[in-house]
């Protein structure tokens, strides 16, 4: 997300080769008769779908640089995914500017507006016109950061949550979920990791009772191969294997 105009061309790389390398695991797996988690993607390559290109990114707002803003979304429409899931799209300055993009192609969704300046959650979702936005809804977190937290005053005014998004595609329906997790700054751990946990167990219990194809899109603000991340992953796993509900996080 820290690219300027001259970035461009390797942030598209590293995407096309995300895409590539999850086609080419599925490929690969076709045939086996087990489910097993590849990385940041759990396949169940036992039953075949039609693969679905998601985009997921922080956008790292908050009226930045708008010219920015406008370069990351120009890269991302040229990869034509099907479903875009932006974070931190804050202000509705920046929903106009990429609504103004993505109108070409997509059919953009936010949670709303807050104080008519903000946008709810800072959520962000595009979905391209060969598939169809069905639904979409804003649910807030019941626990947001505590008072002390750096970010406690914008949580509180964005209110951090998550977006459901109903996608229809030719080989059936997909539930879309974006969304952005609090972030711990170390400097009251026990409070933080506390509000933290509530909001992904908050989120699990969701996911859980979320029937059919699940894709979920997040700034998790878990760092890879820690504890918090691990485990993160693998109570969601054990959460889907549990049911054999396809899920793509």
């Amino acid at each position: 997300a820290f690219c300027n105009e001259q970035h461009l061309p390797v942030l598209r790389t590293l995407l096309l080769l995300s895409i590539k390398t999850i086609e080419k695991r599925r490929e690969l797996q076709g045939g086996k008769k087990w489910s097993k988690r590849c990385n940041s993607v759990y396949c169940f390559p036992e039953r075949e779908y039609a693969i679905m290109h998601v985009i997921s990114l922080n956008c790292w707002g908050v009226d930045r640089n708008p010219a920015r803003f406008e370069a990351i979304a120009h890269a991302i429409v040229s990869l034509r995914p099907d479903v875009v899931c932006l974070q931190e799209v804050v202000t509705l300055r920046e929903v106009a500017l990429l609504d103004a993009i993505f109108a070409r192609e997509y059919k953009t969704c936010t949670p709303g507006s807050r104080w008519r300046l903000l946008n709810r959650g800072g959520l962000y979702v595009a979905v391209h016109e060969r598939c169809s936005l069905v639904e979409s809804r804003f649910v807030r977190f019941t626990v947001q950061a505590p008072l002390f937290h750096p970010l406690a005053l914008s949580d509180l005014v964005l209110e951090k949550g998550w977006q459901i998004v109903q996608v229809a595609t030719g080989s059936g329906p997909v539930t879309i979920f974006n969304s952005h997790l609090l972030g711990s700054y170390g400097l009251f751990p026990t409070a933080e990791m506390r509000a933290i946990q509530c909001q992904r167990l908050e989120l699990e219990k969701v996911l859980a009772k979320t029937l059919g194809r699940i894709v979920i899109c997040a700034d998790m603000n878990a760092t890879p191969n820690t504890f918090a991340c691990d485990s993160y992953f693998r109570n969601l796993g054990e959460l889907f294997f549990m049911n054999e509900t396809p899920i793509t996080v």
